[in-house]
């Protein structure tokens, strides 16, 4: 699950356990207050930072992030929080550019490091290979076998291309693109039947939201929005539902859910009131 990023603080939105789904009723006469739909928990940033950002959450209700002087500054730090709300900095190989983008159910935790590849597991980093030719890269997501999505080559010549790495020890395994000659792109989410989401370009500058059903599998595309140029995909549940953006020709960015039981897209909308057209 994704969270939202604030200025100075980490926030999560729970829902209360106690909450009731329905409706609520009618007020009567000397009746208690009714019971808060959601408890909030505010974070700090790390000492010394004037930022942080959660990035990803776990069911646990363990959050992955960074912690920075501004967002995604190059002195930015990695963060943890744990189930119990304590705030955890895993040790950084690199001094620079340190987002955790991904965590599992057992804590191991993938990101980025010095604009590389990295894994956190008991408190140890670890640098992905990237594979023969490559440097650069970033880790999006881990699942519970295991498998872990992202790109390679994301600071070098030629920019990111969308893999995954079967396990922790191996090289990365760049995955079908969706346009011919082209593997541009970012595995960015990947849920525990190893189904791959993410978004995979062209040549010329095109991009199309895509599900890999297994690592050696063809890409499925995945909108855009009608009326949009393109499409995003940036999580995934275990239904195989993706959830991602779509932009406009006057700039507008719209999210969107793709069903995966009934293959429809649907656009979500824009909050009320919103000063510009943005959701993603």
């Amino acid at each position: 699950m994704k969270l939202f990023a604030f200025t100075s603080l980490i926030l999560m939105v729970v829902r209360a356990a106690s909450a009731s789904a329905s409706a609520p009723a009618l007020p009567q006469a000397n009746a208690k207050p009714p019971e808060p739909l959601y408890r909030v928990t505010l974070f700090d940033p790390l000492p010394g930072m004037e930022y942080a950002g959660p990035l990803d959450m776990n069911a646990k209700g363990e959050i992955a992030g960074y912690s920075a002087p501004e967002p995604y500054h190059p002195l930015a730090l990695p963060v943890l929080v744990d189930e119990q709300g304590n705030v955890h900095m895993p040790p950084p190989p690199d001094p620079t550019n340190n987002f955790v983008l991904g965590l599992d159910e057992g804590g191991t935790l993938v990101g980025v490091s010095g604009l590389r590849a990295v894994l956190w597991k008991d408190g140890v980093a670890r640098f992905l290979n990237p594979g023969r030719g490559y440097f650069s890269g970033s880790a999006q997501d881990i699942n519970a076998s295991g498998l872990i999505s992202g790109s390679i080559g994301d600071s070098d010549w030629i920019g990111p291309q969308h893999c995954v790495w079967m396990q922790a020890s191996g090289a990365a395994q760049i995955l079908r693109g969706l346009f011919a000659g082209s593997t541009t792109g970012v595995a960015t989410a990947l849920n525990d039947n190893g189904q791959i989401a993410g978004v995979s370009g062209s040549l010329v500058g095109s991009f199309i939201a895509v599900r890999w059903d297994h690592p050696g599998a063809s890409p499925l595309p995945i909108g855009p929005l009608p009326g949009a140029m393109n499409s995003e995909g940036l999580d995934m549940n275990e239904h195989g539902d993706v959830a991602g953006r779509s932009s406009f020709p006057d700039g507008a960015t719209q999210a969107f859910l793709y069903e995966s039981s009934s293959a429809a897209l649907i656009g979500l909308g824009y909050l009320a009131g919103a000063a510009y057209p943005y959701s993603g």
